[in-house]
């Protein structure tokens, strides 16, 4: 007759093969729930990266006859004959900010795809046609520089030294100095009705 120790231990044997074969068992049931075969999405030609696409000489000089001939006609529609997705927005681009330059007319700037080109158009435009042009911009760096600075372009460009003691006190030194920096002569300075400015400007000729 078997002893108590040798019935235990076969107990604890059963129940730790039981215990292995749960184990594998579980293991494998759950491996298969996890692994799973995804079916390959197909790749078009449509999300192939342009920039990386090798493109021959003859291609590129096409494509600059279509931008040169958008531009003469001022016709945007043009740039639909390229079929590489970065060279048409291009093309379509130097359309718009010939347009909008030609026009004068800031509000033809959002046309312009490239974010820095349609920031640029508004800065050259605005700054011309002495509007705040801030608001526009869509590249935070370029908005947060020009709200510290673009009430100064305003002014000069509107032509009156003056209107810069109306600025923010932190701007009326690099917006009369600008002014200094633009004049011909120290005959210039007397444009200046502030005593103090018109000192320090006559002092720089």
């Amino acid at each position: 007759m078997m002893d108590k120790k040798a019935i235990i231990l076969i107990i604890v044997l059963v129940v730790a093969v039981g215990l292995l074969g749960f184990s594998i068992y579980f293991y494998l049931t759950r491996t298969a729930e996890v692994v799973e075969v995804r079916p390959e999405t197909a790749t078009t030609p449509q999300d192939a990266t342009d920039a990386t696409r090798p493109v021959d000489s003859a291609a590129i000089e096409g494509w600059e006859e279509v931008i040169f001939q958008a531009k003469i006609n001022k016709d945007v529609s043009r740039c639909n004959q390229i079929s590489n997705a970065l060279a048409k927005s291009e093309c379509e681009d130097a359309v718009n900010i010939l347009i909008a330059n030609e026009g004068d007319d800031i509000n033809l700037c959002r046309a312009i795809n490239n974010a820095a080109s349609r920031d640029n158009c508004y800065r050259v435009i605005g700054t011309r046609k002495g509007v705040d042009y801030c608001k526009y911009l869509s590249i935070r760096e370029n908005r947060e520089a020009c709200e510290a600075g673009g009430t100064i372009d305003a002014v000069i460009a509107g032509g009156d030294v003056n209107k810069c003691f109306e600025l923010e006190e932190n701007q009326i030194d690099a917006c009369v100095t600008q002014f200094i920096i633009n004049f011909n002569s120290s005959q210039d300075c007397n444009q200046i009705n502030d005593e103090e400015y018109l000192e320090i400007c006559k002092g720089a000729f």
